[in-house]
């Protein structure tokens, strides 16, 4: 039986401050009960094992044959790679503490999942953190069969620097797989986070628990254009393509047809004591 608990799933294109972000979360990663696994979604594979050389534990590592970023995608190959019960799915960029690893079991023990209550952008840390003023936004769902929820899809407190983090998400993993892992359907940023926040709840009727705060490696906000799609065009559309969802009671995701038809280049064990080459 395998000894990790845990598998943390990270989705990567091009991005090279992963290293720094993977160098700051070293000491959580290093614990023998974690699985990490980074998923490789049309990047240049030669960036990213420069970016996990000499790290001091063990990465699997993940390519696919996609050569445009999906995150959704990437997260259910990484999940069809795993070997963990309980599953973190967290972006390259950004930096998590022991706490909020502490608390994926203890809260995961009963129907619930978690997502990061806040995180702060690496350059507001100088930020004393003295204004209470806070803003959140939901969005209410009636859909006949299924009932009534209000998700909290974002919660900010501007002057502190401080936002939600719902793509920073851990759950069981039968329970991904029971809403059909995440949507591949859905491109870009934006919603594609919470569309699995959404259909854990409605379908699976399990309460969200959010803890713990994270860091973000601040970046332009050009980084955000995704296949010449902006952030603001694909959230519009990726919401709309949920709504239709939920409409018409669709609430499973691609993962079975994903890993039916994937076929990743390459799957590598980047172990800490190995040199790498």
């Amino acid at each position: 039986m395998s000894k990790i608990l845990t598998s943390i799933i990270i989705t990567w294109k091009d991005r090279p401050d992963i290293r720094l972000a993977l160098q700051a979360n070293a000491s959580v990663f290093a614990n023998s009960k974690l699985e990490i696994i980074i998923v490789n979604c049309g990047g240049n594979i030669r960036i990213l094992k420069d970016a996990i050389r000499g790290l001091p534990f063990n990465i699997i590592l993940i390519s696919t044959r996609l050569r445009t970023f999906n995150k959704c995608y990437a997260q259910n190959i990484g999940v069809s790679q795993s070997t963990g019960r309980l599953l973190l799915f967290l972006d390259a960029d950004v930096i998590i503490e022991n706490d909020f690893i502490d608390r994926i079991p203890q809260v995961l023990r009963k129907d619930q999942f978690l997502t990061l209550a806040a995180i702060r952008e690496s350059q507001d840390l100088s930020k004393t953190i003295t204004s209470e003023f806070e803003v959140a936004f939901h969005t209410e769902l009636r859909v006949p069969g299924y009932g009534h929820l209000r998700v909290e899809t974002n919660r900010a407190r501007p002057l502190a620097g401080i936002r939600s983090a719902p793509g920073i998400i851990a759950m069981r993993r039968e329970h991904f797989i029971a809403i059909g892992g995440a949507n591949s359907r859905l491109s870009g940023w934006g919603w594609e986070d919470l569309d699995v926040i959404v259909r854990l709840q409605f379908t699976l009727k399990l309460k969200r628990i959010q803890a713990g705060i994270g860091r973000h490696l601040s970046h332009p906000n050009s980084v955000r254009i995704l296949n010449n799609n902006s952030r603001t065009n694909s959230e519009l559309k990726n919401f709309l393509a949920c709504i239709a969802n939920y409409t018409t009671g669709s609430f499973q995701g691609t993962y079975v047809k994903n890993i039916k038809h994937s076929r990743y280049i390459s799957k590598i064990v980047a172990r800490k004591d190995a040199p790498q080459s």
